[in-house]
């Protein structure tokens, strides 16, 4: 694990084991990159999985221009997140949260692997909702469902998606009718559950966040793993948080750090652990 100090605001050097060791209030946030290493593809380095860019799969309109294909996309991925084991990086935020009372989780990732890795749900935020979970398109509608099954929502995905872990789909799904619609609007079509880009985030999860920023007047530290978005990085930083960046920059890459005190280059799922189990011995 190579750790960077980026920005020193006093004489001394400072070390970010023994800050997250004493910090009490603590806001991580994380992204794909933390569970692209248990096998599960992002956005932006797996777009061969996706077949198209975060415009073609991950909005609103994409999914109105063809509602099978995006199904079968997010289908595709939700049958691989049933299988993939949380890594060693998920455990170890989990060990994190479970001996610090004070620390907020806000996961970006739909693949619930923190939760399956036994993070408590009282400190953790799903910020873009799951996979697995179903809506009605209407805004209008408030049917959700979960599908933590092997059977697809649209029936004949179910073998095709399962044997496909890039883009060998048996066939071109069809554009309608497979798509079911709402079982209590009878009107519009079901979608995948998760936010997608240009959509307003969930009410419950911004309160929830809200919330704990207004418990108390400060924040020690604010942990981005894996994702270069830092939802509420701001409001964390006029608490008076120290931010640390994980598993995006490299001590050689030329960028700007921005208010980063410390640069995490490497794995999540390797330096993570490494930094947490040398925080909890």
């Amino acid at each position: 694990m190579s750790i960077r100090l980026v920005f020193q605001s006093n004489a001394e050097e400072m070390d970010l084991a023994t800050c997250l060791k004493h910090a009490e209030r603590i806001m991580v946030v994380a992204g794909a990159g933390l569970s692209r290493p248990s096998g599960l593809p992002t956005f932006r380095q797996d777009a061969h999985f996706w077949e198209g860019s975060i415009d073609q799969i991950a909005t609103r309109a994409a999914f109105q221009d063809n509602f099978a294909q995006i199904w079968a996309r997010y289908e595709r991925f939700r049958q691989l997140a049933l299988d993939a084991p949380p890594n060693e990086g998920h455990y170890a935020l989990a060990r994190l949260a479970a001996a610090k009372p004070g620390l907020l989780f806000v996961t970006q990732n739909i693949d619930e692997r923190s939760e399956r890795a036994g993070h408590s749900l009282e400190q953790l935020v799903a910020l873009h909702g799951s996979v697995f979970d179903v809506k009605c398109t209407n805004v209008s509608c408030s049917f959700t469902t979960r599908n933590n099954s092997r059977q697809a929502i649209i029936p004949f995905l179910t073998t095709s998606t399962r044997t496909s872990q890039t883009r060998d789909l048996e066939h071109t799904p069809p554009q309608d009718p497979e798509v079911p619609t709402c079982h209590l609007c009878n009107c519009a079509k079901l979608r995948p559950g998760m936010v997608w880009f240009g959509e307003v985030l969930p009410p419950v999860a911004l309160s929830r966040v809200e919330r704990w920023l207004q418990e108390d007047d400060y924040v020690d530290l604010y942990l981005i793993i894996g994702t270069e978005r830092t939802p509420f990085m701001q409001d964390a930083l006029d608490l008076g948080a120290k931010v640390a960046w994980f598993d995006i920059f490299h001590p050689d890459d030329d960028v700007d750090p921005g208010d980063a005190t410390w640069i995490v280059s490497g794995d999540a799922s390797e330096t993570v652990p490494s930094l947490v189990e040398e925080v909890l011995q």
